[in-house]
């Protein structure tokens, strides 16, 4: 079967270039392109040695989340909650569970040193449940080590403990 008809230099039921972009093999290499029953085989002579395939410093920003939890905050007492993200994080939404909402104050949100809300009053977790609208933030990056930190009020009558999430952008480099 002559080479032009299934990998040929001009016309080509491939061509020069396979599915995933790489050079096929020409003459000899050729030949061997054609599967069981004629069909052409596209991944004939990829040769991962001989390309130079490049891989990016970054891969793209993916949607990630970050949880807090402490447990028992005393009736009345304040809890400051810590995370270290280990990557480039920016979040954009906060998210405490409705049963427990209710019960608590959101004092400060801090990414670093630089607070995240316009005035130290506290705003009701309430406002930062699961089927809460129009609740989307746009915070700050926090860089690798930078902490990443919720100080919260319990306003009940008892201890409780205290769960949220933050969703948000991450940008993860290669190891």
């Amino acid at each position: 079967m002559p080479r032009s008809n299934i990998i040929g230099q001009r016309s080509s039921i491939i061509g020069r270039r396979s599915i995933i972009g790489q050079r096929v093999a020409v003459g000899r290499r050729a030949r061997m392109a054609v599967g069981q029953g004629g069909a052409p085989n596209p991944f004939a002579g990829f040769d991962p040695t001989v390309y130079n395939v490049e891989q990016s410093a970054a891969s793209a920003a993916r949607r990630v989340t970050q949880g807090f939890f402490q447990a028992a905050v005393a009736a009345g007492g304040q809890a400051t909650i810590q995370a270290n993200p280990q990557y480039e994080f920016r979040p954009d939404r906060l998210i405490v569970p409705s049963p427990i909402a209710p019960f608590f104050t959101l004092d400060n949100f801090i990414i670093g040193n630089r607070p995240q809300n316009v005035a130290a009053n506290p705003a009701s977790c309430e406002c930062f449940t699961e089927d809460a609208v129009g609740v989307g933030l746009l915070c700050d990056t926090a860089q690798p080590g930078v902490l990443v930190q919720l100080v919260v009020t319990n306003i009940s009558g008892g201890p409780l403990d205290f769960r949220a999430t933050i969703f948000g952008a991450a940008i993860f480099g290669t190891p």
